[in-house]
């Protein structure tokens, strides 16, 4: 399974973490970062499912544009998920 760039951040914390050499100190600055990593992985979720729908309509909408220049029934729609399942398939 592929990651993202800021799942693979955040496992690179959990690692150094996990050191036993880490310090307390230590540890607690990493868990703040990987708190606010954790957050912006959600933005980055939504970004990436963004950008797939937003090339999903394009192409549907130039796939069925060809098929009326060939004077043929519009078949391709968009269900509105594509992008979330795009990343439930790529990243979980």
């Amino acid at each position: 399974m592929k990651k993202t760039a800021m799942q693979q951040f955040i496992n690179e914390i959990e690692s150094v973490m996990n050191n036993p050499d880490c310090t307390r100190i230590e540890k607690t600055v990493l868990k703040r970062v990987k708190d606010r990593a954790t957050e912006l992985l959600q933005t980055e979720r939504e970004q990436i499912e963004e950008a797939v729908m937003e090339t999903t309509k394009r192409d549907v909408l130039l796939a069925n544009n060809l098929l009326n220049m060939m004077d043929k029934d519009s078949v391709f729609e968009v269900s509105g998920n594509e992008g979330e399942q795009y990343y439930k398939d790529t990243y979980e």
